[in-house]
């Protein structure tokens, strides 16, 4: 991973991260989304999407599964 991907990687990451340990439960995606979105930050569904994946796949986030919508938290 070239420095300047690896850059926008943690910046991107560490600002999902803030937003999760801000909430006081689980987040779908979409909310996520929407709480990110309104406070003027720009970052796209897809983009959030294949972060959370990445993060769960690296157990940085807890990905729960039981509902019909994925639901991300700190682990």
């Amino acid at each position: 991973m070239r420095l300047q991907t690896k850059h926008k990687f943690s910046m991107k990451r560490d600002l999902i991260l803030s937003y999760l340990k801000a909430a006081d439960r689980a987040l779908t995606t979409e909310e996520l989304y929407i709480n990110i979105r309104s406070n003027n930050v720009d970052i796209s569904i897809c983009t959030l999407y294949k972060y959370l994946s990445i993060m769960a796949s690296n157990g940085e986030v807890k990905e729960d599964r039981a509902l019909r919508a994925r639901k991300y938290e700190i682990c």
